[in-house]
């Protein structure tokens, strides 16, 4: 019993869920459709079908709640990596994104909130923004 439960100790998390995200900020739109409802209305689709349906969401601008995952410096630009914030349930759509490498986001921390706007470029695996902005609440 004992083993048991240290294993019941050391799998214990905290998911995102249980924890409140931050109030958006005033004057902040998030936007539909998010990512769990486009990536559900791809799936819904037949495999054939898939990449054109993909391909209608390009050019929309989208405002979504994420939790900041890392960053990847090329430069003085770099690719964020952020997660959907879905408050409802789990979601396990990510979000990457175009952007200058800024002071915050050197130091910033895995999971923290963001507010991240841009351009949808790409949805096959990942969401890819363009002419992005990431907001740290």
């Amino acid at each position: 019993m004992e083993l048991l439960d240290q294993f019941q100790r050391a799998t214990e998390y905290t998911f995102y869920r249980d924890v409140p995200f931050p109030p958006i900020p005033d004057g902040v739109k998030i936007t539909k459709p998010n990512p769990d409802e486009i990536r559900s209305v791809i799936n819904s689709l037949p495999p054939f079908q898939r990449t054109t349906a993909a391909k209608t969401y390009q050019g929309l601008e989208v405002c979504w709640q994420a939790l900041f995952k890392n960053v990847n410096p090329v430069g003085k630009k770099c690719a964020v990596v952020a997660k959907y914030y879905n408050p409802a349930k789990y979601s396990s759509e990510r979000i990457t994104c175009d952007s200058v490498l800024t002071p915050k986001l050197k130091i910033a921390t895995e999971n923290e909130p963001v507010i991240v706007r841009g351009t949808i470029c790409g949805v096959l695996g990942d969401f890819w923004l363009k002419r992005s902005d990431i907001e740290f609440l």
